[in-house]
Formats: structure tokens, C-alpha cells, sequence
């Protein structure tokens, strides 16, 4: 099996700030993730993104247990006031394997209303020319920073 390598993108994709570092592997990063304090979730590349491991940040940022969100959609964590274009936009950049960020308006489990920055990453088997299988998001609650 090849390993899972974080795949650049062409088009920019909105980035406006570096992606997380590059993954040797889907397990390497779902490993790494585990350590990790920034909420980090991974989809299958195909929509509906459907969510196959999330780490114990995104848990506490997020509410759902791992259990609770895998096999669910994004759309656990929309609601009201959700910025549906950017969503849009982010659903169009990873359909074509490509990195992307917005800021959005996210719920937790409980309701509870948070902003975040995410990154978006798509990951490949083997070369730069594979097609993704997974994507990453990393979420970076931007709340604190706001209120500041």
C-alpha cells in the first residue's frame, strides 16, 4: 500500500496561511493527530465528505464523541447562521482535490455557536499525480481571538 501524502494545490485555493505539515500516511496522520491540540477531522474525497476519524481536539471543540461522527457528514456541525457560499466554495475546492480555508460559522453538539478557520488538505496515494482518497480539515477556533 502507498502511503498518504498531503497534496499541494494548483489553484490556491484560497489558502492564506500554510497547510499542516505533510503526512507520510493516512495512520501517520491520524497518529499525529491524536497528539495534536488543533481539531483536525478526515473525510472520505468524495461527497457527501462523509467524516471516517476525528481526534480528541476536534471532540472537545465539537462535541460529538468519535464514534458519534464518524460515518456523518460536515452538516452535523452547520446551522443558522452557517456561511453557506463559503461552504459552497469549500465543497467545490475539496470535489477537485484541492486545498482550501474560509472562516465559518460552526454548532457544537450542544448548539453552541464557534467560529473557526479551516484548512482544508486533500491526501494521495503515492506521487503528487495520485488521485486523494481522504481529505483533512484542521479547525483553529478563532473565538478568543474575536472576543479579544
Amino acid at each position: 500500500m502507498e502511503p498518504l501524502i498531503a497534496k499541494p494545490s494548483s489553484s490556491g485555493g484560497g489558502m492564506s496561511r500554510p497547510p499542516p505539515p505533510e503526512p507520510a500516511s493516512l495512520e501517520a496522520a491520524v497518529t499525529e493527530a491524536s497528539t495534536s491540540e488543533m481539531a483536525q477531522i478526515f473525510t472520505r474525497v468524495e461527497p457527501p465528505f462523509r467524516i471516517t476519524h476525528v481526534n480528541d481536539a476536534w471532540v472537545r471543540l465539537c462535541g460529538f464523541s468519535a464514534d458519534e461522527a464518524v460515518g456523518k457528514t460536515l452538516a452535523c456541525l452547520q446551522g443558522p447562521l452557517s456561511e453557506r457560499d463559503e461552504i459552497t466554495k469549500i465543497v467545490d475546492q475539496a470535489a477537485r482535490g484541492h486545498a482550501c480555508s474560509a472562516l465559518i460559522t460552526n454548532y457544537t453538539k450542544q448548539g453552541q455557536r464557534f467560529q473557526n478557520f479551516l484548512r482544508v488538505v486533500p491526501l494521495v496515494r503515492g506521487n503528487d499525480d495520485a488521485q486523494p482518497s481522504h481529505m483533512l480539515g484542521v479547525l483553529q477556533d478563532v473565538q478568543p481571538q474575536l472576543a479579544g
